[in-house]
């Protein structure tokens, strides 16, 4: 659900953004940190059947409710994208526009361009290890030693630091911009993998955790706005679906690679130590991946299109 929310708030900002995507996304971080706990209260006492029937009825009835509320872009009710007032007749661009400094492509035509390409891979090797803390984390902090009430406050700590990477990897790529900002949570996403790998204990479960959870708060902050900075704000939910649909699908053999090193290996340093390679490459392939150039028209020169 946090992917129409995050594309409804890039549409609707470029001044601040970056602090905009981290407000949005910073809800379902608190959300997925105390529902849990909350479902698991309520379950001891109800049974997982009518918890698991009340929170589907919960939710489809927020979500369908406060839907109608969400208007699609700022056009709609004759804003720009920053809060004022659209004009009233057309006027010329200006060099400083907000609204027009940046092409607003299509699915269709950003398919045709190596950034997107470029992106969708970047996607889908970082996806491949995304899932695997949350899938084994408490299993793994069982091997090292721990109870499962302990593995399961890690998961607990992991939510608290994606708050933290939601409210401070999203308003400093306001300043940085989304790609660079994507790369630092990239940088710590390697350094919790490798945390995992050295862990002995608690303290390195629980620091491996935090790390992580600070690099996932700034990825789900920052992926819909590095698409608006890269092909403008119009288009910028299907694109995001587009990426996302590959990424998804492909990521979810994560946690069985990671699974199944663990079972050949006997502990989680092979599937940790894969994560972290593959963070690597996806950290690469990011640094590599450039802004896409809108192409000048044949007989016009460079400094006509200026």
């Amino acid at each position: 659900a946090y992917i129409p929310c995050n594309t409804t708030v890039v549409k609707w900002f470029q001044r601040k953004r970056g602090l905009a995507l981290g407000l949005a996304t910073s809800g379902s971080s608190c959300g997925i940190l105390v529902c849990p706990w909350l479902a698991a209260v309520c379950i001891a006492r109800w049974g997982w059947r009518p918890v698991y029937l009340a929170c589907g009825i919960i939710i489809m009835l927020l979500l369908n409710g406060l839907a109608p509320f969400m208007v699609r872009s700022p056009e709609q009710v004759g804003l720009t994208p920053n809060g004022e007032r659209l004009p009233q007749s057309p006027a010329l661009p200006t060099p400083n526009s907000d609204t027009v400094s940046l092409k607003n492509w299509t699915l269709y035509e950003a398919r045709t361009t190596r950034s997107l390409w470029l992106l969708a891979i970047t996607l889908v090797v970082t996806f491949l290890t995304v899932p695997v803390p949350f899938v084994h984390i408490v299993v793994f902090a069982q091997d090292l030693g721990l109870s499962h009430a302990q593995g399961a406050l890690a998961v607990s700590a992991m939510w608290m630091s994606a708050v933290l990477g939601n409210l401070s990897l999203g308003p400093l790529s306001d300043r940085i911009g989304c790609r660079t900002g994507l790369a630092i949570g990239l940088s710590v996403q390697i350094a919790a993998y490798l945390l995992f790998f050295l862990a002995q204990g608690r303290g390195g479960v629980y620091a491996g955790a935090v790390a992580f959870g600070f690099f996932y708060g700034g990825l789900t902050t920052l992926l819909s706005g590095l698409v608006g900075d890269f092909f403008g704000r119009l288009h910028a939910g299907s694109i995001t679906g587009f990426l996302f649909a590959g990424a998804g699908i492909l990521g979810a053999w994560g946690p069985m690679i990671a699974g199944y090193l663990r079972d050949v290996s006997g502990n989680y340093q092979l599937a940790f130590l894969y994560s972290a390679f593959t963070g690597g490459v996806a950290l690469l392939l990011l640094l590599l991946t450039p802004r896409p150039t809108v192409p000048r028209p044949p007989g016009i020169s460079h400094t006509q299109t200026v």
